[in-house]
Parts: structure tokens; sequence; C-alpha cells
């Protein structure tokens, strides 16, 4: 059935691990890879490759915006912002109560936020959910999808059966931190199974490692993530689609060549971006010639005199200079229209500079509405989180049980639409209601007053 689906250079795992490489600036040797791919055996002559460009990062960067502004959270009780770490200023919560709403807790926005930026860049990600026993609040946890593994197995198509979570965990009876996988199993909802296991060597589990971190597996009603009605739940919510782990290919394998372009220009500086001199009949004074290879040559700094002297007196000398082999501005300027190019594939609008108009506004206006377009997902994690959060705060002992909802939150303009609404209005001014304020009559310029004393 899969058969005719397509083939790819990756699979899902190895392009998620490569998009977060690069979102994380640490795909050095994939851009030296690339460099030898491409320029084969004059890649050595390239020189340190150009890193400092990343149209994936600027693409993610200029999206991933839903957070710049608190988001206003509905339904959200001070419990529960508590629990989830706020630290949101007293003013900023005045201000949002007017609209019946409050801030998004500082840490849940941070975490959402790092969450965004995978899914943009990287097409899904996970934010997992704890409880921490030290603190006695929540816990959230940004994962990236190179660290998450999930199967859909049920008539959900938002919610995975199954999703292992590759962690760092120290074992029991050692000090050395290893791999392990978190399993969370919902395909029987009325048997869920949690269960950790060691990683392998070779990438598989090791099915004899059950107790190795402290805890058996946790099955049927031992399972602790419930909501209040008893309806198991997984402790990690996705936001994106595992499903379409492909769809910023194009992006990511622009920015590795953009890298390679970039990397070219500099060299292209460096070595042949200078006019080329040659001389015939004429050698450097003072300088003895490579008698097996016949070269002659000299290094100069600026501002160095160089005086020739004739290698045949009866033939003087010529001196011939060429334009430099390398424009750094012609190709410049195309690989800027590349780069360019390739952040039109997240919906982001390129360089407007030669056409009429305001363009500068319509840009403005077309990245607005691609950052609206993040809204819905952003929507879905978060409402999941709070949602979540709240049945694992009222999960533990002697807690009162938190609200699980409904939340609804609101981001960017919605925000300010949200608190203009309830704004009060200011009093409507005379000059507003086009009413004239009386001002006394000015004299008749040139006329004669009248003398009272004069009959």
């Amino acid at each position: 059935m899969w058969a005719n689906k397509g083939v790819t250079k990756r699979t899902a795992r190895q392009q998620a691990e490569l998009a977060v490489r690069i979102l994380d600036g640490r795909h050095a040797a994939d851009l030296i890879q690339r460099v030898s791919d491409e320029l084969g055996t004059s890649a050595g002559s390239l020189g340190p490759v150009d890193m400092t460009r990343n149209p994936l990062r600027s693409a993610v960067d200029r999206l991933g915006r839903a957070y710049t502004r608190p988001p206003m959270v509905t339904g959200l009780g001070s419990e529960l912002a508590a629990l989830l770490g706020d630290y949101s200023a007293s003013t900023t919560i005045e201000k949002y109560a007017k609209a019946k709403g409050r801030p998004m807790p500082t840490v849940m926005s941070a975490t959402s936020q790092a969450a965004l930026e995978y899914r943009l860049g990287a097409c899904w990600a996970g934010v997992s959910i704890g409880w921490s026993e030290r603190t006695s609040r929540i816990t959230l946890e940004a994962v990236s999808p190179d660290c998450l593994e999930v199967t859909y197995a049920s008539d959900d198509p938002f919610e995975p059966t199954v999703i292992r979570h590759t962690r760092l965990r120290q074992p029991v009876e050692q000090s050395a931190w290893e791999l392990s996988v978190d399993e969370y199993d919902l395909t029987d909802l009325k048997m869920p199974v949690y269960r950790v296991r060691r990683l392998t060597e070779q990438g598989g589990v090791d099915p004899d490692s059950a107790g190795r971190y402290t805890q058996q597996d946790l099955v049927g009603a031992a399972y602790p993530w419930r909501y209040q009605d008893g309806q198991p739940f997984q402790r990690i919510v996705i936001t994106g689609d595992p499903r379409q782990p492909y769809r910023t290919n194009a992006l990511i394998e622009g920015t590795l060549r953009v890298a390679v372009l970039w990397s070219h220009w500099a060299a292209g500086v460096r070595d042949a971006g200078h006019p080329q001199r040659n001389v015939i009949g004429l050698r450097p004074a003072g300088l003895s010639g490579n008698t097996s290879t016949g070269e002659a040559g000299i290094s100069l700094r600026p501002g160095d005199v160089l005086q020739w002297e004739h290698t045949n007196p009866d033939r003087p000398g010529e001196f011939h200079q060429w334009g430099p082999g390398f424009d750094p501005a012609i190709v410049g300027a195309a690989v800027r229209d590349y780069e360019a190019a390739l952040l039109s594939q997240l919906g982001l609008p390129t360089s407007m500079e030669s056409t009429g108009g305001a363009p500068a506004e319509l840009e403005h206006e077309q990245l607005e509405r691609a950052i609206e377009g993040t809204y819905s997902g952003c929507r879905r994690l978060d409402g999941e989180i709070l949602r979540r959060a709240a049945a694992i705060a009222s999960a533990q002992p002697g807690a009162t049980p938190i609200p699980e909802g409904p939340y609804g939150v609101l981001y960017g303009d919605e925000v300010e639409d949200a608190l203009e609404a309830v704004a009060p209005e200011a009093p409507e001014t005379p000059q507003a209601a086009g009413v004239a304020a009386e001002k006394p009559e000015a004299p008749t310029v040139g006329a004669e007053a009248d003398d009272p004393e004069e009959d």
C-alpha cells in the first residue's frame, strides 16, 4: 500500500535529527559533509564552513512569535498558575483580569515557545508534563522530535496510542547516566501501560532492564496519569504532525546549500576577489626565481613599492592587469536571492524592493497572517497542557481538585482586541461632538471704537 508513496534521502528519525541540529546550531559536521559532496576534491581549498546564515532558524524566528506578547488564558485560576510557574507582573495580571483572563504562566509560555520552534522547523514536537516532589510543582519540558517516537493505531487522528521518549536516566546501582526509553502505551484504555527500559548500543530496547531505574512497570490500575473521571492520558502532549516529517525538507536542504554557497563566496572573496596581475619579461628586483618550476613571485602589503627589472634589456617587459576572477557583488546578490526564495517555503514574504506602492506594509501584513496561521496549533497544545496539568495536580495527596477546563487561549493581536473590547470609552468632548465652543467676538479690524466720553 505504501510502496509508491515516494523516496526519501533520510528516514523520518534522521530527518528530525538533522532539523534539530540545524535549529540548535549543531550542524557543522553536516555542512562539512555537504561541502565535500558538492565540491569534491576542491572542498579542501574552501576553508572553514560558514555557519553565520541559517535560513531554517531565521524562518522559525520570524514565524514563531505567538508567545512574544503574553497570551491570555481564560478559565485559569491562580492556584494552577502558581503550580505551573508564574512570574507575571502584577500589572499584567490586573490588566488581563479586566477581560476575565489571566496571562499564561511564564514557565509554560517559555516551554510552549520552544515546542513551537521545533514544530515549525522539524514539523512536530512534544511537551512533557510531570510533578516535582522537591518543589511540589508542575514541571514542563519541551521535547524535540528526535527524542520521540509515536504510533497512531486508533480512530483518533490527533492522539497517538503509543509514545516512546528517549531520555537520560541514572540506574539505581550505577553513577553513570545512560539512555533509556519511557513508553506510554494506551492501546487498551482499560489496561494502560507505562514502562521504562534501557536503550542498547545498537538502538534496541533491553527487555531485561525492568526495574533498573527504581520503577517497575505501571499497568492497569497502577497507571498514574488519569483525568478526574478515570480516563488515562499520556503525560506528553504532541504538537504538529509526526506523520508528515518532510514538510520542511526544502528549507532544510536549502539551509545546507546556502551555507555551502556562502562558504564558497567567502573563499572567492579571499582567493579570487582581486585583480590578477601578470608580467612578461619582468621580475622583481633582487628576486631569485625557482629554476625547477620557472615560477617567481612576491607577496606585498598595501603601500609597498615594488621595483621591477627587465629580464632582457633588448626587449622591454610588459605589465598586464585583469579584473577579479570572482565578482563578490554579483555572486553575493545571487546567493541572497536564493536564500530569500527559501524563506517563502514556510509562507514568509520575500523581498519586495522592486514593487510599487507600500511594499513594507504589504510584507508586514503577509508576515502577520503567516504568524496567525500558527495560533491554531498553539491553542490545542496549550489547552491540553493546562487540562493535563490540572489532572496531575489534582491527583497529588491531599490536593483540592482543580477544574480541567475548558481553557481558552488568545495570542498576539487577539489579546489586544479582547482588552479593547472591555476598555471604558473616553468621555466625548464638545469638539469631538462637533459643537463649537463659544468664543468672544473679536473687534472688527479698522473700525473706530466707541468712546463713552463722546456724545
